[in-house]
């Protein structure tokens, strides 16, 4: 049996910091001193970025419940206008709130939530020059851009080399570039890295926005029963930033379009184009649970004993995604039954909490464990479930855990009850391993997206060549 117990606070969720392990914290020790001066010196934030207060944000609010129609909607653009910092700031809608305040501040916060969200999809960009330890870099990266690394994201001796870097307003995908370049590494899963082979140093390597594209060199491998043609094969491996939640890749045979280009180097070129094996095709991949490289074949066809000495490609694919996360917190101190809290589109209800002894299941023998039970029904409007009836099941995925009044963070149990299930809508048990008794200055956190949306991902034109090596019968 195990299970985890993250006594930090910091989050190890999409769009959350996390610790780099107790290697970091080690190494972090040695050089804090320097890290004070690193932390200053490549700090990205806007330092004209006029800060939130509650102060502001209550003044607006009591001109909001004072206010008639024509008054109310300048006091809703106003509070609009300090932007997604005032979110945390606004009170939750409740029933006892006059009806006309209620809708303001539903207005508000929808268009916040979308200014948010709109936020989130941008791609991640870093900032920093000078002479910097492996270690302080990664973490650096991850306080600006919000992209966590694991625990141990590259081997311990390459964490205490130094690099002298300049970096100005870069993508974070250009930023691990030339981490990967610099050290002889190749970023392989969600916030990891491995030593770089001959393999990985011949990947063609391109991004956009917060999305990254490896491409194989191209194979071919012959059409049964087809005499004149031959299939083009173009493995793809797609990385996401870790901060973002991904749920679903998707196109189109035909939204991808090939040429193969012969002759020889100091000749003249010519291009030959090759069709999409199943035009017609609909491709979704379930992207949520594999960050660390989603793996897909494009196939095309061309004549059968033309040489090309490369292949260009170019086309587009679309993203679907979960963004704009906020957290719901549930206080168990006094065993709470029918609460509900809102959330952007999403309506969270605990139905109730319990005490249930769960069977758990070793090698060896049968343990019987007394557990807190806490039963959720989590609901989506229409207008945001309706697009996306056959994607549901990524509700099941929403972070979960409860922070005990130690500060101690104590996850699920991996198992857990469907008691209902319905498009945009679920009742769900989750157990937790908590103490009886140890309710008390505890309190529940659920972390759920507020939008689910589509961002288009063109592909620009990327010549991929065709090695001897890589043709296959």
């Amino acid at each position: 049996m195990s299970r985890l117990i993250d006594k930090t606070t910091n989050r190890t969720h999409p769009g959350e910091l996390p610790e780099l392990g107790c290697l970091l914290v080690r190494i972090m020790l040695i050089v804090g001193v320097l890290g004070w001066g690193f932390a200053a010196a490549g700090r990205a934030e806007d330092k004209d970025q006029a800060q939130v207060t509650s102060t502001e944000v209550e003044e607006l609010l009591e001109q909001l419940k004072a206010a008639d129609r024509s008054q109310r909607k300048e006091v809703e653009s106003a509070l609009i206008g300090l932007g997604p910092r005032a979110l945390p700031l606004l009170p939750e809608v409740d029933a006892s709130q006059p009806t006309s305040l209620r809708a303001s501040l539903e207005r508000i916060r929808r268009e916040l939530q979308r200014q948010k969200s709109a936020a989130s999809l941008e791609e991640s960009r870093f900032s920093y020059s000078g002479k910097v330890m492996v270690s302080q870099l990664l973490t650096e990266i991850t306080r600006q851009t919000e992209n966590p690394f694991a625990e141990q994201p590259v081997p311990e001796d390459v964490l205490l080399r130094e690099l002298q870097i300049d970096f100005q307003n870069r993508s974070y995908w250009e930023v691990i570039g030339k981490i990967e370049k610099q050290l002889g590494l190749h970023y392989a899963e969600s916030g990891q890295f491995e030593l770089a082979d001959s393999e990985t140093e011949s990947l063609i390597k391109i991004h956009q926005g917060p999305v990254r594209f490896e491409f194989l060199n191209p194979t071919t491998k012959k059409l049964i029963g087809n005499e004149q043609q031959q299939l083009w094969r173009i493995p793809l491996r797609v990385y996401f930033e870790p901060r973002l939640r991904p749920l679903y890749l998707h196109w189109k045979g035909k939204d991808f379009k090939a040429w193969g280009v012969s002759g020889e180097e100091n000749d003249s070129t010519e291009s030959i184009g090759l069709d999409p094996y199943n035009p017609d095709a609909s491709i979704e991949l379930a992207a949520e649970s594999d960050q660390g490289g989603l793996q897909t074949i494009l196939d095309f066809v061309g004549p059968r004993e033309v040489e090309f000495k490369s292949i260009q490609l170019r086309g587009s694919c679309e993203l679907i995604l979960a963004a704009g996360h906020e957290s719901v917190e549930f206080d168990l101190s006094s065993k709470p039954t029918e609460v509900i809290k809102r959330v952007g589109a999403a309506r969270i209800k605990l139905i109730e909490t319990s005490r249930v002894d769960v069977k758990q299941f070793t090698e060896d023998e049968t343990l019987e464990e007394n557990m807190l039970r806490i039963t959720l029904h989590v609901a989506y409007s229409p207008q945001v479930m309706n697009a996306f009836e056959s994607h549901r099941t990524w509700m099941f995925s929403d972070p979960i855990w409860i922070e005990r009044a130690q500060k101690e963070r104590l996850s699920r149990e991996p198992l857990f009850q469907t008691l209902e299930q319905f498009p945009g809508e679920i009742v769900v048990a989750y157990d937790f391993a908590l103490p009886a008794g140890e309710e008390s200055g505890s309190r529940l956190v659920y972390r759920l997206p507020t939008l689910v949306t589509r961002i288009p991902l063109p592909l620009e034109p990327v010549e991929l060549p065709v090695q001897a090596s890589g043709k296959i019968d």
